[in-house]
């Protein structure tokens, strides 16, 4: 099928400028939003790191810095430092039709085993963004806490265009882009990955955290907030730590986990390189009395720190 049409009438997206900008974000918006990718541009100089990926002094008191946005050409890029190339597809499919082969392709490598090393550093990630705005903004965010005792070492956040509409059960193509380039300016890389969204626990089976951990190739689980398919086996207790099979069409995809007394359940499934059981305990070890584990909490709060600075920085 063809690029979908936005509401307004304009295209969404899907296929790169290739006469933008070198600048990430203001290449990224120059389909989009001119006035807003010149102002990026008076401000980097088409050569240095965007306005957005100057540092921020998060709540914690870390310094947190995206990705520097030079040149990324088009077209198949490394997942990480040293990493085969990626799939153009993988990362943004032209259409629909293209993104349904891609997702079954990477399902498809999916590891549902424990297949990773000691895990000193976990790491969390979110997304902050709205299918209602009008540039499209992504805002990812990644940070690496040390184990047991959870504290602080590194986080990193990159804003970037969508590329992809706002379609459900495909919105891994829409954030993945931005959490990659939050993830190339981390520094320790964590061992293993609490995303906030689903793993497995998709209709194909993949789901933001699973698609991450594949792209990446590192050990991934999903924390997911809301159902997005099956239901719990029996009804899940009230008491913090219970937890009950998450099953669709006979198939068990995961866990409902109760992480604090009559809050909303987690639903949590393997991303890549994690057993189901495994998945369960890295959730529950990485809890610090939240509902969110303490890796995704951070995350979430670290992305939203981003969008509101880019926000201030549009307004001024």
């Amino acid at each position: 099928m063809p690029p979908a049409e936005a509401a307004n009438g304009r295209r969404s997206g899907w296929i790169g400028d290739a006469e933008a900008p070198r600048c990430r974000i203001a290449r990224e918006g120059a389909g989009r939003n001119r006035r807003q990718a010149r102002m990026f541009l008076a401000a980097c100089g088409d050569s240095t790191p965007c306005p957005i990926g100057s540092g921020i002094t998060h709540g914690n008191g870390m310094k947190g810095t995206s990705t520097p946005l030079e040149a990324v050409p088009p077209g198949p890029r490394d997942a990480g430092e040293g990493g085969p190339a990626v799939p153009p597809d993988w990362l943004h499919p032209p259409d629909l039709a293209a993104a349904r082969e891609a997702q079954a392709a990477l399902a498809a490598r999916v590891i549902r085993q424990d297949a990773h090393g000691p895990v000193r550093l976990i790491g969390g990630v979110d997304v902050s963004n709205s299918r209602f705005d009008p540039e499209d903004m992504v805002y990812a965010a990644v940070v690496v806490l040390s184990l047991p005792d959870l504290q602080p070492v590194a986080e990193s956040a990159a804003a970037l265009r969508a590329t992809m509409p706002y379609v459900p059960g495909y919105l891994g193509f829409r954030e993945i882009p931005a959490v990659l380039a939050a993830w190339q300016g981390l520094t320790p890389k964590p061992d293993l990955v609490l995303v906030d969204g689903h793993g497995i626990a998709h209709p194909r089976r993949l789901g933001i955290a699973a698609h991450l951990g594949v792209v990446l190739d590192v050990p991934s689980i999903g924390v997911a907030k809301s159902l997005l398919v099956g239901a719990p086996a029996t009804a899940l207790p009230e008491e913090a730590g219970a937890e009950v099979p998450l099953l669709w069409k006979g198939e068990r995809l995961g866990t409902v986990l109760r992480s604090r007394r009559r809050a909303n359940p987690l639903y949590v499934s393997v991303g890549h390189r994690v057993s189901e059981p495994s998945a369960v305990t890295w959730v529950k070890r990485a809890g610090a009395g939240y509902r969110l584990p303490e890796p995704t909490r951070r995350a979430h709060l670290a992305a939203n720190v981003l969008r509101r600075a880019s926000a201030d920085r549009t307004a001024d």
